[in-house]
């Protein structure tokens, strides 16, 4: 550079943020807008390289093509001094590798919240036909925006591809070639097949997601042909044996994973879908507030390691996801009312079901006083202490010494009124003979006039006569 601060007379170098496969990252200071950018050069050892060259520019004009907040945006693209260069935005955070460096595991919360972002900027992608094919936690960025939100911001088109190639996409992949981070790789890109397409960026989310929930990568090796081999033909490792998890993420993993691109999943928004219900449970449980936006996931929001005694607090959302036992209170007291309610209610039905009870008037008869020299006994041997009474179903018993009261129900149709010895008065001899009690007899039922006749006679001085007009007609000639 003939200015080793100033590249292209736009953008001044203040300090270098790292290095990369292809070169070095700078922050770098907009000369006319003033504001701070992140600066992509190449290095010197590639400059006459032209498969890196290639893929330098290839970075920059698919970055460029895919749109979304969820994308590193570009800004520019040239050479200076022979150096191609690419100007991106100034991204404050960390990356998720070094996230989970640092904290070990996630959270489900934390995850979801990481996957919901990451399912957009895929979409958009595989929606103009672009697979990423390098997808790693080193190229996930947690950028935290100035209201200290933070944003997922997916990096590195480098190895990008497209589906229908462009005047921008270079050569094609050959057969037989490795493209992409070895763990991540798919099997399809382990065994270097080609056409690949978007299922191989599910299958490293796949992988991801499995190292975000148990702080292990599912596949891991130091020598490559045994990584290719646990890859392509090992089974399975089960999430749930690894941490905490439940079995439905283990369903996931294994759909993500699956070896048959037919059984994987066809889509970004299918994936993360079935993840948000394969974590469902253990997220409702999560202090860690689940939002479709993008929130702060610092350090204090991720799940501690699994050795630490920190106890987490109590929130809403778990509150929230733990109402069985009052909902079983609630219904416990639902049953014992509804037991106590159900045996009075059956009461009063019947109850209500005796045509006594039913709409009813009532009548109180007293006899009147005995005439002069009544007899005091008659052929019948009835004696003057022996009131009787007509029953006529009365659904209480009459008190001793008080006026009886009978109700005269007000349907049409009744049985013959019966006689009933007083409840109050024992049992007078028949002829010298002990007379059977009142209730179980059946005395002959008397007519009216002979019913006068008895009054007037005065061998009942006490008793009470129940006249029920629906089944007898009295005429007592007066």
């Amino acid at each position: 550079m003939s200015n080793p601060g100033i590249v292209a007379a736009k953008y001044r170098l203040v300090r270098k943020l790292g290095e990369g496969g292809m070169g070095s990252v700078w922050e770098a200071q907009h000369l006319s807008l003033g504001i701070p950018v992140a600066l992509k050069l190449v290095g010197e050892e590639y400059l006459h390289d032209e498969s890196t060259l290639m893929r330098f520019r290839r970075e920059a004009s698919t970055t460029a093509a895919v749109r979304c907040a969820n994308v590193v945006q570009v800004f520019d693209h040239d050479v200076h001094d022979g150096i191609p260069f690419i100007v991106m935005e100034r991204l404050e955070g960390e990356t998720l590798a070094d996230r989970l460096e640092r904290v070990g595991r996630l959270s489900p919360a934390d995850t979801l919240i990481i996957f919901r972002q990451l399912e957009r900027a895929l979409t958009c992608a595989h929606t103009q036909g672009i697979v990423h094919r390098d997808l790693k936690p080193s190229n996930i960025f947690l950028a935290r925006e100035a209201n200290s939100v933070e944003v997922v911001k997916l990096l590195d088109f480098g190895v990008a591809k497209r589906l229908q190639p462009s005047s921008h996409s270079g050569p094609s992949t050959r057969s037989g070639v490795m493209i992409g981070t070895p763990c991540y790789m798919s099997p399809e890109q382990a065994r270097g097949e080609v056409p690949v397409d978007q299922r191989s960026d599910l299958w490293a989310l796949g992988i991801i997601a499995f190292e975000c929930l148990t702080g292990k990568r599912p596949f891991d090796h130091d020598c490559l042909s045994q990584l290719v081999r646990q890859i392509c033909f090992d089974p399975l490792p089960v999430p749930s044996l690894q941490a905490n998890l439940p079995r439905q993420f283990d369903d996931w993993f294994a759909r993500a994973a699956a070896r048959d691109l037919a059984r994987r999943f066809s889509s970004a928004a299918e994936l993360t879908h079935a993840l948000e219900q394969a974590l469902a449970f253990h997220v409702s449980s999560q202090t860690l507030p689940i939002s479709s936006s993008a929130v702060s996931m610092s350090s204090a929001d991720s799940m501690p390691d699994s050795g630490s005694d920190e106890q987490e607090p109590i929130s809403v959302a778990y509150v929230k996801g733990r109402p069985v036992p009052v909902l079983l209170a609630v219904a416990g007291l639902l049953l014992a009312l509804a037991a106590w309610i159900s045996p009075r209610a059956r009461w009063v039905d019947s109850a209500a079901a005796l045509p006594a009870v039913a709409v009813r008037s009532q009548v109180m008869v007293t006899t009147p006083e005995p005439l002069p020299g009544a007899a005091q006994g008659d052929a019948t041997g009835i004696g003057p202490a022996a009131p009787f009474a007509q029953e006529v179903n009365a659904p209480m018993e009459p008190q001793a010494g008080s006026p009886t009261v009978f109700p005269i129900a007000s349907t049409s149709a009744s049985p013959a009124p019966q006689l009933e010895a007083s409840a109050s008065s024992p049992a007078a001899p028949v002829n010298g003979a002990p007379r059977m009690p009142a209730r179980k007899q059946k005395p002959k039922a008397l007519s009216a006039a002979q019913l006068l006749e008895r009054v007037r006679d005065g061998a009942h001085t006490d008793a009470v006569t129940a006249l029920e007009t629906r089944s007898m007609e009295v005429d007592l000639g007066i």
